[in-house]
């Protein structure tokens, strides 16, 4: 932004009249937060890391967002050495507690090294050219060649001219707007991550299309709904959650009820009882109808299946909706089986242990399938006799 006088003249000066004046849509997004710490110019944040020629092979990840965990993951699976540094004892704070437990524990029995309650001092190189991190109580973390920042993300509205516009930024920088994207400034609207709500592309998308549709489409009513946007995070294992946690459906609805259950993903039900992948549901239902209004997933592939339960919640399914759905093929009654107790013990040991069992299953699948063997200890699941030739 200018001021008036020289915008004015640089929008006529491109043909386009008085426009200037009528609707301006700030949509700047963010940029990785960087600490106000001795040494963090020898780190790098989730841009530098699209940057990085080589792979490193011992990094830290100072974070504990869905941005640091999936980059943690990902240069895991790379096969890094990878450690995460937290400020406090957990990871992805906001959502549901279990479906942190899971993933952090996952992540440790992975061989993610994650150090918790950590405070820093600064961050200094080391004479063989490695990064240390010096923390508060005197201690000193050393070995990397890489040190990631992924400690959030500030809006960008610093040096964008706001001053000229009468408009004012909250403490944190974040534009403030009304359920219609309206700033306090008429003619200016802002969506997206400037706004300091939920930082997501499709949000931001979605923010935008309505107020298109609103200003220059005749939808006088258009609007974005940002109760029940679905969020995933692509760590290992994918979480997937839609509405309310646990602790703020208590604190909207107060006495709600949850209901959890856990069962080894169906591509590892052959898999022994130390290399089976879990999956884990928990619904948090509100009112004597039950509505589903929270619904949280981790394990394979929860991301993929998240889109189906975020458009339930958002017409109100109920506990009866779900139970009364037919499942797609009969392995879809595991889940239920579980909860019931008829599969799984505590240990989640399943019923396809014994080997007894395992060559009846076997044997079962033969006929649909043709040939099948057990093939490794992550990935055991029937193949077809024609998938060797592929």
């Amino acid at each position: 932004f200018q001021a008036e006088d020289g915008i004015r003249d640089l929008v006529r000066s491109r043909g386009l009249g008085d426009v200037y004046k009528r609707q301006i849509l700030i949509a700047t997004g963010g940029r990785p937060m960087i600490p106000d710490l001795p040494g963090a110019d020898l780190c790098i944040t989730s841009d530098g890391f699209f940057e990085l020629t080589e792979q490193p092979k011992r990094p830290l990840v100072i974070g504990a967002d869905y941005i640091a965990t999936e980059l943690a993951g990902v240069l895991h699976s790379l096969g890094s050495d990878v450690t995460m540094l937290l400020r406090k004892n957990i990871l992805l704070r906001g959502f549901d507690t279990r479906l942190r437990e899971a993933v952090m524990n996952e992540m440790q029995s992975a061989g993610v090294n994650i150090l918790t309650c950590i405070q820093m001092e600064s961050i200094g190189r080391e004479d063989n050219g490695r990064l240390a991190v010096h923390r508060q109580d005197g201690e000193v973390i050393s070995g990397f060649d890489c040190v990631l920042f992924a400690i959030g993300r500030d809006p960008v509205t610093d040096g964008i001219g706001l001053e000229h516009t009468g408009l004012e930024t909250d403490p944190a920088g974040f534009i403030p707007t009304d359920e219609w994207q309206n700033t306090a400034v008429s003619g200016l609207y802002a969506v997206g991550d400037v706004t300091g709500r939920q930082a997501l592309t499709p949000v931001a998308i979605a923010a935008a299309r309505r107020l298109s549709d609103r200003l220059f489409g005749g939808q006088n009513q258009a609007k974005l709904d940002y109760e029940n946007i679905p969020t995933v995070v692509f760590s290992h294992p994918p979480i997937g959650t839609v509405g309310l946690t646990e602790p703020a459906a208590r604190a909207r609805y107060g006495d709600v009820a949850v209901k959890e259950s856990r069962f080894p993903s169906m591509a590892f039900a052959l898999n022994g009882a130390g290399a089976k992948v879990t999956t884990a549901l928990k619904l948090v239902l509100a009112g004597p109808e039950e509505r589903v209004v929270g619904l949280h997933l981790v394990g394979p592939n929860c991301d993929e299946m998240l889109q189906g339960f975020a458009v339930a919640l958002k017409m109100g399914a109920t506990r009866s909706d779900f139970e009364a759905a037919v499942a797609a093929f009969e392995l879809g009654r595991k889940a239920a089986e579980v909860e019931a107790g008829r599969e799984l013990d505590a240990s989640g040991a399943g019923a396809l242990d014994h080997p007894d069992q395992v060559g009846a299953a076997c044997d079962a699948l033969r006929a649909p399938f043709g040939a099948v063997e057990l093939v490794g200890d992550a990935h055991r699941r029937p193949r077809r006799a024609q998938d060797e030739r592929i």
